[in-house]
C-alpha cells in the first residue's frame, strides 16, 4: 500500500480525510481489483514465462557456468516477484527498500551485468506478449526501476577506493 495511503488510515483517529486525500484513496482503491488480478496472473504464469528464457539462456551463453545461469534466473524471478508486490501495493519505495539495493550489489559482486540484462530484456518481451496494454501499464514502472540498474551509470566502478591489495 502506498505510504501516503497507509498514513491516511493512521490519521483517522485525529481527523477526517481532506478532499484531495479522498481522491487519492479512491484512485488507489479503484485500481486495486485490476492490480490484484495482475498479481495473480504473474504468480500463476511465472514458470510459463521464465522457462523459455531459461531454455534460451544456455544457447546465448554457452560458456557460462550453470550455477551462474541458475543464480541469474533466480534473481530474475525474485525481481518479478518484488515488482509484482510493489505493483500490488502501488509503492515504488517497497521495491527499492526490499530488493533493488541488494540486486544492484549482487550484479556488481558476481559480475553478471550482461547475463542479468539479457534475462530481464527477455522477461520484458515475454510479459509484453502475455499481458495486455493496461496490465503492462501497471507493471512497467516497476520493471523499469529494475532495468535502470543495467544502465552503465548505475554500475559503481570506483577504482579510487583504497584497497589493501593496491598498497603492495
Amino acid at each position: 500500500m502506498k505510504p501516503v495511503i497507509e498514513s491516511l488510515f493512521h490519521d483517522a483517529a485525529t481527523h477526517y480525510l481532506k478532499p484531495d486525500a479522498t481522491v487519492e484513496v479512491s484512485q488507489y482503491m479503484s485500481s486495486l481489483k485490476e492490480r490484484t488480478r495482475l498479481y495473480r496472473t504473474i504468480r500463476d504464469q511465472e514458470i510459463t514465462w521464465m522457462q523459455p528464457i531459461a531454455d534460451d539462456l544456455e544457447q546465448c551463453f554457452p560458456t557460462e557456468q550453470i550455477d551462474r545461469l541458475e543464480n541469474s534466473l533466480r534473481n530474475a524471478m525474485l525481481s518479478l516477484r518484488h515488482c509484482a508486490m510493489a505493483m500490488l501495493m502501488d509503492d515504488l519505495a517497497y521495491l527499492e527498500v526490499h530488493f533493488l539495493t541488494w540486486f544492484q550489489e549482487s550484479i556488481e559482486i558476481h559480475d553478471t551485468f550482461d547475463l542479468d540484462s539479457h534475462i530481464h530484456s527477455a522477461l520484458r518481451q515475454q510479459l509484453s506478449q502475455a499481458l495486455n496494454t493496461s496490465q503492462m501499464r501497471l507493471i512497467s514502472p516497476f520493471l523499469y526501476e529494475v532495468e535502470s540498474r543495467f544502465k552503465p551509470e548505475a554500475i559503481i566502478n570506483d577504482d579510487s577506493l583504497l584497497t589493501v591489495a593496491g598498497l603492495f
